[in-house]
């Protein structure tokens, strides 16, 4: 598995794009007023009402419109029907996104536990990649010391075995680090559903 900046650069600047492009409202949404809908959509997509709400406010009142709370969680919580359900939950953690909380109690049991089940595939296929990626790195380190080792090395296979080193350590690192968030959602929502 190769990763390249440019195309890290790539994913990350266009995942900003999409969260900046969901996160407001335009002036006909802000004229229309339709507040349960846009409640229902949020609820629906499982995202912080406090949070869009303060997006809604922020974009609405550049054309000084004020959304209409009480139709919001009206709509909010008709989405979160649709959202809060067992299948929601495990693809939810399967697509590696944080569950926020948001699910009343009569139907967060059922999708926690298809949540926490989700993310325990995250887990394991995270495993799976760090112990390839721990060979990588293995592989990338003996590379190296044998061209280090040779009477006149090869600067150029010198210089692209150093490069192919702090790549496989990077990659490492950043599968790591992942593995460390997921097991941190997943001790969180453990512990919810104990407690």
């Amino acid at each position: 598995m190769q990763y390249t900046s440019k195309g890290f650069l790539s994913c990350s600047i266009l995942s900003l794009l999409l969260l900046s492009g969901c996160a407001t409202l335009d002036k006909s949404e802000c004229l229309r007023g339709d507040w349960t809908t846009v409640g229902y959509k949020d609820g629906k997509r499982g995202l912080d009402p406090d949070q869009q709400m303060a997006r809604h406010t922020k974009a609405c009142g550049k054309h000084d419109i004020s959304p209409d709370r009480a139709l919001y969680d009206e709509g909010f919580a008709q989405g979160l029907q649709v959202y809060c359900t067992p299948e929601s939950g495990y693809e939810l953690a399967t697509d590696e996104k944080e569950y926020r909380g948001v699910c009343p109690a009569s139907l967060e049991g059922s999708f926690l536990e298809s949540y926490i089940a989700g993310l325990q595939v995250v887990l394991d296929r995270l495993d799976t990649d760090i112990d390839d990626m721990t060979h990588e790195v293995d592989d990338a380190e003996y590379d190296l010391s044998y061209l280090s080792r040779q009477k006149e090395p090869d600067k150029k296979k010198l210089k692209e075995a150093r490069e192919e080193l702090d790549s496989a350590r990077s990659r490492l690192s950043s599968e790591k680090s992942n593995r460390r968030k997921f097991r941190r959602w997943l001790d969180k929502w453990t512990a919810k559903t104990r407690g």
